[in-house]
């Protein structure tokens, strides 16, 4: 994994929390944080960057020039970022099955779920689990 998008995502889920926890959004990155607000209080469902950008009434050039300003992530990048960082999280203080997680984050199903997951992270959202609790697989 590129170490910048470790250091992006990290400045990026810090300004995130800031938000959540009722801070006021930086003047300068208004767009990428009324961006953020609104992908974090929809990753329960399908969140495409078309939505977004209608949500923060701007154009998609606009949106996506803010984007990689501040954050050196493309917006499709940042959303599916988040959403595996709240899939993780439900993989571990949750124990339901894969295809309730992948459909209460905002995944068509268990498969297309699983697959990206693999993907991006580099193992299976059980194998995840297993490591993430300490227990044998």
């Amino acid at each position: 994994m590129d170490p910048n998008y470790l250091t992006q995502g990290r400045v990026a889920a810090e300004l995130l929390d800031r938000l959540m926890d009722g801070d006021p959004a930086p003047a300068e990155p208004v767009l990428v944080a009324d961006a953020l607000r609104y992908i974090a209080a929809n990753l329960h469902k399908p969140v495409s960057v078309p939505e977004v950008v209608a949500a923060v009434c701007v154009s998609r050039p606009t949106l996506d020039h803010s984007f990689q300003s501040h954050l050196a992530l493309p917006i499709s990048k940042e959303i599916m970022r988040l959403r595996l960082e709240r899939v993780k999280r439900h993989l571990i203080e949750r124990k339901t099955n894969l295809k309730h997680v992948a459909l209460e984050n905002g995944f068509p199903d268990a498969t297309t779920f699983c697959r990206i997951f693999r993907r991006e992270i580099g193992i299976t959202p059980g194998q995840f689990r297993k490591q993430a609790l300490g227990t044998k697989a």
